[in-house]
């Protein structure tokens, strides 16, 4: 699949170059990317969204990916696992909880 819309579409471009950073760690090192978002591709949105969702896929199979978006809850349409955040004051605590359960569910299902 091609994903020239990286210019446009900020999320995929963060996406490829945390990616290429992550893959250039030791193999043996243990991997988290987490993307804040909008949920909401700068693209043309039907077709930058299921990019971006496939995109995320394709990457969540090399290391996990968790999505957390801000009073956004479309974050969970193209992030496998995402969670909204709508009460900025609980942000650092559901964060917390919510990379907590992430990690447990990637340990279960490695």
């Amino acid at each position: 699949m091609e994903y020239h819309l990286a210019h446009v579409n900020f999320d995929i471009g963060a996406l490829k170059l945390s990616s290429r950073r992550l893959r250039q760690m030791p193999s043996d090192n243990r991997k988290l990317l987490i993307v804040l978002s909008d949920g909401q591709p700068s693209s043309e949105i039907s077709r930058g969204t299921r990019l971006l969702k496939s995109y995320v896929k394709e990457l969540s199979r090399i290391h996990p990916i968790m999505g957390i978006g801000l009073d956004n809850p479309a974050i969970e349409r193209c992030y496998s696992g995402g969670m909204n955040i709508t009460n900025l004051s609980e942000l650092s605590g559901h964060i917390f909880n919510g990379i907590k359960s992430f990690l447990i569910n990637q340990m279960r299902n490695s």
